[in-house]
């Protein structure tokens, strides 16, 4: 189901008519526009920000796809298999990036900061850890600190942060140019789940806190 809110706040909600059948599984935004991913390898673009009409877009996948992310400069789709998909800034024109990875990448994030190396991060299963350039041509497989699945990647300012099975959560210490070895063990939530607002990186779903944290 697609959910949009009604009054700018998120006080209120309208559904909105599903464009697939199929379960959708991550939406980002895209410019002006919403582009949203999922089983059936689908994905589908709106034709503005409400999320009221879709349009199905011609996907290269041949697996489901489950996460979705936008540079500014391009736009990524990651899946199962180690599927990875790219299409220009306006989210068309999909066309699949070959990379040496056979485990499920679960979620992608792009950092909102314009300028900046390493403009996209992609996680999987088994602690799988890619970095895109903003063309979302180029990626490079970096040292992970874990063997946990990871199943939710986030930028806060120039902090990234991944969460992932038994509560782990690992973040970069934010230097803006180095990521190449950019995750040291830290705060282990239970039932984590990383977000953005305002600014902010919070953990929903959080039952403990082990340890103080640390970043290198």
């Amino acid at each position: 189901s697609i959910w949009s809110s009604a009054d700018g706040d998120g006080r209120s909600f309208l559904r909105r008519s599903r464009p697939a059948t199929a379960a959708l599984r991550s939406l980002a935004i895209v410019g002006s526009r919403l582009v949203a991913v999922g089983d059936g390898r689908i994905i589908y673009l709106s034709g503005d920000l409400t999320g009221a009409s879709w349009t199905p877009e011609s996907s290269p996948a041949t697996a489901t796809l489950r996460g979705v992310a936008w540079s500014g400069t391009s736009t990524v789709a990651v899946g199962d298999g180690g599927a990875l998909l790219r299409a220009g800034g306006a989210g068309v024109g999909w066309v699949q990036v070959q990379i040496d990875e056979t485990s499920d990448l679960l979620a992608v994030a792009a950092d909102p900061r314009a300028g900046v190396p390493g403009r996209y991060l992609a996680v999987g299963r088994s602690g799988v850890l890619w970095r895109g350039e903003a063309d979302g041509l180029t990626w490079t497989k970096l040292i992970s600190p874990t063997v946990q699945d990871l199943r939710g990647v986030t930028w806060g300012g120039p902090t990234a942060v991944v969460v992932g099975a038994a509560g782990t959560i690992y973040w970069s210490p934010g230097s803006g140019t180095d990521r190449e070895t950019v995750f040291d063990d830290g705060t282990r939530l239970t039932g984590a789940l990383a977000v953005v607002a305002g600014g902010r990186i919070s953990a929903a779903g959080v039952s403990g806190f082990e340890g103080g944290g640390k970043s290198l």
